[in-house]
């Protein structure tokens, strides 16, 4: 039975939800409610429910009600009872509604009979019956070698599931995209640690804590949780002027809430974290030893005589045209204040000389011991590889660093493709690396492309085939906690609302494939379907019998200590997260042999600035950037929505007579941007700040024609040792438009 509009207001008035005035929504719940739900599970009329899943807006994993009415979901809220967030939903959360009705979200699978031809809707058989006949020709035909998937999602058992099917099939890659993941194996190959073990951050007992290009209270790991252990680090009075130092080139939200921030150009953070563990080594020498293993690429560092010399504050301060005080004041809070923690953040793994830097900085914690298990730097076991083996899925690997590199290097030196099948799970590689017309050019010349995605963005638009996917409040889930989070857990994101298109979750496709032949012979899925997937990894935590049950009102129970049904019931329900019980992995083992980094930036020609890519909370990289409420927030700290900026410095903008608001165009090696100009001491003199996430041509009409795309500007596309972009620094002119 289809109901009218008038049936509709009167459902909702009896609820008492006052949605007239939304004509958006209220247009797109009353096609929702006829086309998708066929209004056949009316109990009304005005009768409200609440479906509890998990949000995916960040790495934080807050739990998300959705309250519905007649079940038609009308709003989010947070749930008090979750021990990270205990209520509160921020802006990226609530947008998932805006999320679920877009008008431009992908509703059908489309084909393309060639790459960048506009794309057919399709059938889901046809459409899973080319990528079956593409695939299953090369496994069959023992060409596995020819077959790479690319993932840019955070980890989660889903992502496990896709993981374990690639590497079931002999020589296929799987690349995981996302940066994040790039860390532990990062501080696996330097510090050493269990198989499987995983950085963590006890921030609340945590000294001193210096963030080099970490923006931990904005972006990276779990910013909520982090948030408030900050909060709790500073209300502590054994910490109560134990300081948090920046370090980098612009003075982000996260370095605005830090007790200092020393400004420096982009390649000099690597001689200030070696002037630190000179002046640390005074003060430690049985650690002393440590140095010549870590620096060895480092010609002083084989002369301590000569080391010291060249990389004391003093000389560095004199050296780099640095402020001597402010690296004098951080010195002595690394030896006052421990256990003392340095963290690199993933914006430092985007540059070509990053992963040097990211290594200095993990090295430092040995000099300032902060690499302990109580306050500071630890590894923890990780739940999701847990739970993963038991249900048999694949052991886990480090990421295929290299993997992205391997795959593109010879598109771009237009040779034969090493692959003939490219699968892309939400990752949009022509937007989000540098060189979009390179990338777009070189995925032109892989035989075949899929891509797996909500909307058609610019990705998809030169792949062959195009399969919708859900988003999470559509989709069942385990996803993993977030990276440096002390304590591990897992909460099950739940199937809270009736798709609203036609989409598939993306392991359904990979589940359908394996049914139809095309997986490894090692292959086996514990259901036919991700639900039940789901529902297997927690009969397998149940089965376990390890950890704890958290929940409302502070429940918070042993697993053993509930029965199975009970507790599997539990965890279903998306009320209760299931946490391990503490167990740590081995400490620290000695340094690994590194590698000679690339050297820092070149000197710049006259009137040439660095440009430094960043990323926001609101932008994501522009993955959120067709939803418009965070597109009104994307320039929110310098009263702008809706806008491209680029940042910089007074002193800069006076000598090229640029004044604030002025429209500027940047040249680049490679392309030309214009932007608004706004004038900030958050940078330091020499660098611009520009966005990344704007300047699409694809991803829906909210998004689309919006700004520029600083990526367009550099030749660099991805950096050889982590795989992650290359985002800059960006050798510049800038001048009024």
């Amino acid at each position: 039975m289809a109901i009218s509009r008038r049936q509709l207001l009167k459902i909702f008035g009896t609820a008492g939800v006052a949605i007239s005035a939304n004509e958006w929504l209220f247009s797109r719940l009353e096609a929702y409610a006829n086309d998708r739900l066929g209004y056949q599970d009316v109990r009304g009329p005005g009768v409200e429910s609440f479906a509890r899943t998990v949000c995916r807006g960040c790495p934080n994993h807050c739990s998300l009600a959705v309250r519905k009415v007649d079940e038609l979901p009308v709003g989010l809220r947070g749930t008090p009872w979750h021990p990270a967030s205990r209520g509160g939903l921020c802006v990226a959360g609530q947008s998932q509604m805006q999320a679920l009705f877009d008008a431009d979200r992908l509703a059908k699978p489309l084909v393309r009979a060639d790459a960048g031809a506009p794309g057919q809707l399709a059938e889901w058989d046809e459409a899973i019956e080319i990528i079956r006949a593409r695939i299953g020709k090369l496994v069959s035909s023992g060409n596995g070698k020819r077959i790479a998937v690319v993932d840019g999602r955070t980890p989660s058992l889903a992502t496990r599931l896709l993981e374990s099917w690639v590497r079931s099939i002999p020589g296929a890659r799987y690349v995981p995209l996302r940066i994040e993941n790039a860390l532990d194996h990062l501080a696996r190959d330097f510090l050493g640690a269990a198989k499987g073990g995983r950085l963590q951050l006890d921030l609340a007992h945590t000294g001193t804590l210096l963030l080099v290009g970490s923006e931990l209270l904005e972006l990276d790991g779990s910013p909520v949780t982090q948030m408030r252990a900050h909060g709790e680090r500073r209300e502590d009075p054994l910490l109560d002027h134990a300081p948090t130092i920046y370090l980098g080139p612009r003075q982000s939200p996260t370095a605005v809430q830090c007790d200092y921030w020393i400004p420096c150009l982009p390649g000099q953070e690597r001689d200030i974290l070696l002037s630190f563990a000179e002046a640390l080594s005074k003060e430690h020498p049985e650690r002393a030893s440590i140095l010549p293993e870590y620096a060895r690429w480092v010609p002083e560092a084989r002369d301590p005589i000569g080391f010291a010399g060249h990389y004391s504050p003093e000389n560095v301060a004199q050296r780099l045209g640095l402020n001597g005080e402010e690296l004098d004041a951080a010195v002595r809070a690394l030896k006052a204040y421990g256990p003392a923690v340095a963290l690199p953040g993933p914006g430092l793994l985007r540059r070509p000389h990053g992963f040097a830097d990211a290594r200095a900085t993990l090295a430092l914690n040995l000099w300032s011991g902060g690499f302990q298990q109580t306050g500071g730097l630890s590894w923890g076991r990780d739940p999701l590889s847990d739970v993963a083996r038991r249900l048999e899925l694949a052991e886990p690997v480090d990421p295929d660093l290299a993997g992205l590199g391997d795959i593109f290097r010879p598109l771009f030196e237009i040779k034969r493709s090493p692959v003939d099948v490219l699968l892309c799970v939400e990752a949009n590689l022509v937007h989000e690396f540098p060189g979009k017309d390179q990338i777009a050019r070189a995925l032109s010349h892989v035989p075949f492309v899929a891509s797996f995605s909500t909307h058609e963005d610019e990705t998809s638009r030169v792949a062959h085939v195009t399969v919708p996917t859900l988003i999470e409040l559509e989709s069942w889930d385990l996803p993993a906690a977030a990276w440096g989070v002390p304590e591990a857990s897992l909460q099950v994101q739940r199937q809270a609302v009736v798709p609203a298109v036609d989409a598939r979750a993306v392991e359904d496709v990979i589940l359908d494939l394996a049914s139809r032949g095309v997986a490894g012979a090692e292959f086996s899925a514990p259901a036919a379907d991700v639900e039940g997937v789901v529902k297997a990894a927690v009969d397998a935590i149940v089965e376990g019998g390890r950890g704890e049950l958290r929940g409302s009102e502070g429940f918070n129970q042993p697993l053993a200590s509930l029965s199975s049904a009970q507790a599997a019931r539990s965890l279903l329900s998306g009320d209760f997260v299931w946490a391990m019980a503490p167990e740590r992995g081995p400490s620290a083992a000695r340094p690994k042999d590194v590698v000679a980094p690339i050297p820092p930036p070149a000197d710049l020609a006259p009137n040439q600035l660095w440009l430094v890519p960043f990323d926001t909370a609101a932008v994501q990289s522009g993955r959120t950037l067709n939803r418009p409420m965070m597109m009104e927030l994307s320039g929110m700290l310098h009263g702008l929505g809706w806008e491209f900026w680029v940042e910089i410095h007074p002193s800069d903008a006076r000598e090229r007579h640029i004044a604030s608001g002025d429209r500027v165009k940047i040249r680049g090696p490679r392309a030309e941007i214009t932007s608004r100009a706004i004038l900030t001491r958050t940078v330091t003199p020499g660098v611009l700040a520009a966005p990344v996430g704007f300047g699409h041509d694809a991803l829906g009409s909210v998004a689309r024609g919006l700004g520029a795309n600083p990526l367009k500007l550099p030749f660099a596309v991805f950096d050889e040792q982590t795989g992650a972009p290359a985002w800059g620094p960006i050798a510049v002119f800038i001048a009024k438009a």
